[in-house]
């Protein structure tokens, strides 16, 4: 699981959270339900808590990697 955070900071907190060093938004969730769905498992969670860095860039993950936003022109 953690191959796919290759390069980017991160730590597990007190509550064993994997968190994302510099993220710009987190939430703190707990498991509400699990299901299959064809070949993948859904996770419904339940969000307790959430907060946000208005200082710190935007982080995408796609095709594999994790990639900054920049500003349209």
């Amino acid at each position: 699981m953690l191959g796919r955070f290759h390069g980017v900071e991160r730590r597990i907190d007190g509550e064993r959270a994997l968190v994302l060093e510099g993220s710009p938004l987190w939430f703190t969730t707990r498991m509400h339900s699990q299901f299959t769905a064809g070949d993948h498992d859904v996770a419904v969670l339940e969000i307790l808590d959430f907060g946000y860095d208005e200082a710190s860039e935007g982080l995408v993950f796609h095709q594999s990697r994790f990639k900054g936003l920049t500003p349209l022109e």
